[in-house]
């Protein structure tokens, strides 16, 4: 029996990622209310509409036509994909925010657009995962070694852009990424460990002084309870008095109060857990676990390797940004700006994981198509 296209939409994936989002926006409001009113609340929501509209294009061209399906331009004949075109556009980009970005925080990162402001690091996320899949997918199975270099080298871009703006924690996540593709795609685990093993150590050659006192303030935060410790400190205080359900929607004291900093991007998870408790905490983990089982399921009945591997990759992004967004708020992790998915405020994530479970659909899509 024929069912309609958004029948056929894996809405176990669709329902929690809509929910998250909704849920999202709502914390961002009860955070930022006193200082901005819904300003940063209307961005994000702006930003939901435009990954919207981004994810819906994405899942009508297909991931086979962005990554499997060659193209030429009149001027330039020669037959390229569009997931390689993006990921030039993305290392393009990087390069750009180098040179003629603005600077926040102390890190150079964004690109202006009137009022509006968008990080190519995120772009990169993206754009890493959909040129580490095409090759894999193209390539002999097992890899070899000339093919894990190859890889590497695809990767290492990005990577260093990234580093020097700087910014660590997506630096770590871009070479986590490409990790799990590799190992996914049959590269051999000694080529992986000896990797892991150099780039630790390469990255503590050059960490700057702020981070090693962020290193520092993890491993021994009251040790430094008004410099490095502090926004740890002031973390695990909130999320700690949100007890079991939580002091009520816009009741927060620690970040009303803005102890705790960056509350509606970075920490935007004490924000969840001063107001909500872990009755909220759970409620949004519960959600996030919908998500994740969705797409390890994606992974394993995939039987086109591509899709395969960009599930890997998918699912992967959305699992580090969990666990180190989450472990950097209750002292598990060290503190570093990675958004948490879906909630955080930080518009061009919203839009990157958009376009993420679009392709995650379109792949569940393919696949049940061929089963049916």
């Amino acid at each position: 029996m024929y069912k309609p296209w958004y029948l056929r939409i894996n809405w176990n994936i669709t329902a929690p990622t809509l929910l998250l989002i909704a849920f999202g926006i709502l914390m961002i409001y009860t955070a930022t209310f006193r200082q901005s009113g819904f300003l940063v609340a209307g961005k994000q929501l702006i930003a939901f509409f435009v990954g919207l509209f981004s994810a819906a294009f994405v899942f009508i061209l297909g991931y086979k036509k962005i990554c499997a399906e060659h193209f030429t331009i009149k001027k330039f004949p020669i037959p390229i994909r569009l997931s390689y075109l993006f990921y030039g556009l993305s290392v393009f980009l990087l390069l750009f925010v180098r040179l003629k970005g603005h600077s926040a925080y102390g890190s150079q990162r964004w690109i202006g657009l009137g009022p509006f402001s968008f990080e190519p690091s995120e772009v990169a996320k993206l754009a890493l995962i959909l040129g580490l899949c095409t090759f894999f997918a193209e390539q002999e199975d097992p890899p070899d070694f000339l093919t894990f270099l190859k890889a590497g080298t695809l990767t290492i871009f990005p990577i260093f852009l990234v580093l020097i703006q700087p910014d660590m924690g997506t630096s770590i996540l871009l070479a986590s990424l490409f990790f799990f593709i590799s190992f996914f795609a049959g590269v051999n685990p000694l080529y992986l460990a000896s990797t892991l093993a150099v780039g630790i150590g390469g990255m503590f050659k050059v960490m700057k002084p702020y981070q090693w006192k962020r290193l520092l303030g993890f491993l021994h935060p009251f040790k430094h309870p008004t410099g490095s410790g502090w926004n740890l400190i002031q973390s695990l205080i909130a999320v700690g008095s949100g007890k079991l359900a939580g002091k009520g929607l816009f009741q927060g004291s620690q970040t009303a109060l803005q102890f705790v900093p960056q509350h509606a991007t970075d920490f935007i998870f004490t924000v969840i857990a001063e107001q909500l408790g872990w009755i909220g905490a759970f409620f949004m983990l519960v959600l996030y676990f919908f998500i994740l089982w969705q797409g390890t399921k994606i992974v394993l009945e995939t039987k086109d390797r591509l899709g395969k591997l960009l599930a890997c990759g998918i699912v992967s992004m959305f699992l580090v940004h969990i666990f180190i967004n989450i472990g950097m708020t209750i002292g598990i992790m060290p503190i570093t700006g990675i958004p948490l998915p879906f909630i955080s405020s930080a518009g061009t994530s919203l839009i990157v994981n958009l376009i993420c479970i679009a392709i995650l659909l379109d792949i569940d899509y393919e696949r049940s198509s061929l089963i049916r």
